[in-house]
């Protein structure tokens, strides 16, 4: 059991000269996963573990880790086709060796390169994010992996750009939308009301970057 003060030093993460491993994550069960430094690629790394590096796609050290959930699946961004700038999403299991890589559309015409982000992952194995490609300027996505469904157009209505950033197990998704005028609003999302504007009165820059499991504003029996 690690208490506050001591220092993990079993099987640690190698890092460059600066301290840099680039973005980590973990989850509850203290399973981390993230990007090593120096180009090692992605990693994961169980409790009381040595590091597991793990290839999940074409370009390996420009995938990237993002999020991971409860169970270790692991989602980020996916080199889809690094010599025309396609970056899909991908979603790995890599103690059971499972992959699931999600390309978004492009433009079939050069330059025909696209690129999405992963910002949440609940343990329903659903991802929300932003996305874009030439003619596509930030559009919001939600991918459900049990139905293999993705959709590329989970956008406020009347939204310049929309960017969701994270999503609960109860399917609920919050983030934020940017207007034709600039200013940013927050969003509240769920699969029954869809869309819902949320703002405080005379602000101009409202974002919701989390949302928890917790039923808190609807009725009980």
């Amino acid at each position: 059991m690690i208490s506050p003060g001591d220092v993990w030093t079993n099987h640690i993460v190698k890092t460059d000269a600066y301290g840099y491993s680039g973005g980590s994550v973990m989850n509850s069960a203290a399973t981390i996963a993230g990007n090593e430094a120096s180009g090692r690629g992605p990693f994961y790394k169980l409790w009381g573990q040595a590091v597991q590096p793990f290839s999940v796609c074409t370009g390996g050290d420009q995938t990237a880790v993002n999020a991971i959930n409860t169970a270790g699946v692991i989602a980020g961004n996916c080199p889809i086709d690094i010599h025309r700038n396609q970056t899909g999403v991908f979603l790995a299991n890599p103690p059971k060796g499972t992959l699931i890589t999600v390309p978004f559309p492009d433009d079939k015409l050069p330059p025909d390169n696209y690129s999405a982000n992963v910002a949440s992952l609940n343990n329903l194995n659903q991802i929300v994010g932003t996305w874009s490609n030439y003619s596509t300027s930030n559009s919001g996505f939600f991918y459900d992996s049990t139905s293999n469904k993705l959709n590329t157009a989970f956008n406020m209505p009347g939204a310049a750009q929309t960017y969701p950033l994270s999503i609960n197990d109860n399917q609920e998704v919050v983030g934020y939308w940017v207007g034709q005028n600039s200013v940013l609003h927050g969003f509240y999302w769920n699969p029954t009301a869809g869309f819902s504007d949320i703002d405080i009165a005379g602000d101009t820059e409202m974002v919701l970057r989390g949302i928890n499991n917790r039923e808190c504003c609807r009725p009980t029996n």
